[in-house]
């Protein structure tokens, strides 16, 4: 279980007023201004709904057990935090989530992670990633209202009467465990029913791919129906729904189970396999390729991308052109056959050891080899192969700050002035040095780090030793490392090259800096490789291998 630490905050909203709040830390850090958390730090934000305050119901609880850093905060009006309660405050609550997200990046230097809201607060987060913020990697839409017309039946004709005749009715209701009587105005009540979240079809098909949604609802909803959940899954296309057997709106016997599906949804597995089963094919071009005796082959592009080129079309990097995969020393006919019709022209080879290089054919596949190691060929002792195999413990980390810009120039040389001669890039498992070369193309082709970070983690789909190889690559290495710092060695991890990223731009700026102080790139080339290296969104027919 996750360990964490509470500590109150106080911050100013663009009103002046007061915003209470907790960062819970995962980490068992004191928190205050003057102390940074690493820059990039993961942060989840968790909204509650209307009447409800940081602590109710399921919240508290969630964020002691989530394996990120989180921040449960009073809207104003609610809890600990000042101003006058409003029954709609839609605008309102959006400003102060804006507040608190600033504050805590300036302050604390953290990344939006995620916005998890109950309710209401569902619905604030999701108007947030429609419209205020399209970089966010998760949103957890708990129980929020699609048809906001819906409100009408859920306080009764009687009230609607009040409303028209005297331009006002009372909601009695339970508050902070109290029974109050809400008076609500015609006009409060009018912005409530022309917030555009109704609007799904226009509204939440704006919320990016690059956003996942999760939605989880109770089949027994006496506030909101189900249904709204449904729509939300045909409105949003990067979705997951979940329903609750039994679950009321306030998840009064099912809270257990509500932080368990959200921290099934967080853990590795479930994030690696549906990220890997959603983008299996992207423009109806398969990633994953079967080539005989070759693992972990795939195309590299495919993924969307930012490109200004002011002209409202939606770029992708190039599929087709770029692929990486393990070492082919394994390669069957099947499979050279296989490397032919992608019509690959070179082979980039980053291993270090010239006679694996020189065990495979010169030409295979008539495709040119050519060996351009991103660390120098080294000689065999155990002390060596030691050293060489070190780096590998630490992942994409231990390669993105050493050796490789020779190797890396050379591959985006090929990009620069071959933009028609599809090439490949291996090493030993396809996955560190040829991880490094990957994010620094995507990064240069504009995709975000989030889907960058998901593709360096497909290798642990695409790619799989069992124990007895792991023993072999053991004793090869004199068991100066154990079977599970070589699994560690031969794995990716989604975290790992999170990391890199962080410490590449610590190091380096932007990519392009690195492109032109590192690589020896102009500006001029730079823009020609991008341009190489995208296209506008075009549906491509599917290849058959």
């Amino acid at each position: 279980m996750t360990t964490t630490s509470s500590n109150k905050l106080y911050i100013k909203n663009n009103q002046d007023q007061t915003i209470v709040g907790i960062l819970e830390l995962s980490n068992k850090v004191e928190a205050s201004p003057n102390i940074k958390i690493s820059d990039g730090t993961k942060l989840g934000l968790i909204l509650h709904g209307t009447l409800g305050h940081k602590d109710y119901l399921f919240q508290k609880k969630l964020a002691s057990v989530l394996p990120f850093d989180t921040f449960r905060f009073d809207f104003r009006g609610n809890g600990e935090s000042d101003g006058e309660r409003k029954y709609a405050s839609i605008k309102d609550d959006l400003d102060d989530l804006e507040t608190v997200l600033d504050f805590l990046q300036k302050e604390y230097g953290y990344s939006l992670y995620a916005l998890i809201g109950h309710s209401k607060g569902a619905m604030i987060a999701l108007l947030y990633a429609a419209t205020r913020n399209h970089n966010v990697p998760h949103v957890i839409n708990i129980s929020a209202r699609y048809y906001m017309e819906a409100a009408r039946q859920r306080h009764g004709s009687d009230a609607m009467q009040d409303l028209e005749t005297r331009g006002y009715f009372y909601w009695e209701t339970m508050s902070l465990g109290q029974v109050i009587k809400w008076k609500i105005t015609k006009d409060d009540f009018s912005e409530w029913l022309t917030t555009p979240m109704h609007l799904g079809i226009y509204l939440v098909k704006n919320i990016p791919e690059s956003t996942s949604v999760l939605t989880i609802h109770g089949t027994n909803d006496e506030t909101i129906y189900v249904t709204d959940a449904a729509s939300f899954a045909n409105s949003i296309s990067n979705h997951t729904l979940k329903l609750i057997i039994g679950a009321n709106h306030q998840y009064t016997n099912h809270k257990d189970e509500l932080v368990n599906l959200i921290l099934e949804y967080y853990s590795p597995e479930f994030q690696s396999t549906r990220f890997l089963n959603r983008n299996r094919v992207i423009n109806n071009v398969p990633r994953i390729i079967k080539i005989g005796g070759v693992k972990n082959f795939r195309d590299v592009g495919g993924w969307k991308c930012t490109v200004n080129n002011n002209d409202n079309l939606s770029y992708y990097v190039r599929s087709r052109f770029v692929f990486r995969s393990a070492e082919l020393s394994m390669i069957t006919d099947k499979g050279i056959e296989a490397l032919k019709r992608l019509n690959i022209q070179k082979i980039f080879d980053l291993r270090s050891n010239s006679k694996r290089f020189k065990a495979v054919p010169e030409n295979i596949a008539n495709a040119q080899r050519i060996h351009t190691p991103v660390f120098p060929e080294s000689s065999i002792s155990r002390e060596e192969k030691i050293k060489g195999f070190a780096p590998f413990i630490t992942g994409p980390v231990g390669f993105a700050q050493k050796s490789g810009k020779k190797t890396f120039r050379t591959i985006f040389e090929h990009i620069l002035y071959h933009p028609n001669s599809p090439f490949l890039v291996h090493c030993r498992a396809g996955k560190d040095r040829t991880g490094v070369f990957a994010m620094l193309l995507l990064k240069l082709a504009g995709v975000d780090d989030e889907l960058i970070a998901r593709e360096y983690e497909l290798t642990m789909q695409t790619q799989g030793y069992d124990e007895n190889e792991l023993q072999i690559i053991s004793d090869k290495l004199s068991s100066a490392f154990t079977i599970e710092e070589c699994g560690r060695a031969l794995s990716a991890q989604y975290e790992s090259m999170i990391l890199t990223l962080n410490k590449f731009s610590e190091k380096y700026g932007n990519i392009e800096s690195y492109f032109i102080n590192e690589l020896g790139f102009t500006k001029d080339e730079i823009h020609q490789i991008q341009s190489n290296l995208v296209e506008p969104s075009l549906l491509q027919s599917e290849l058959e291998i």
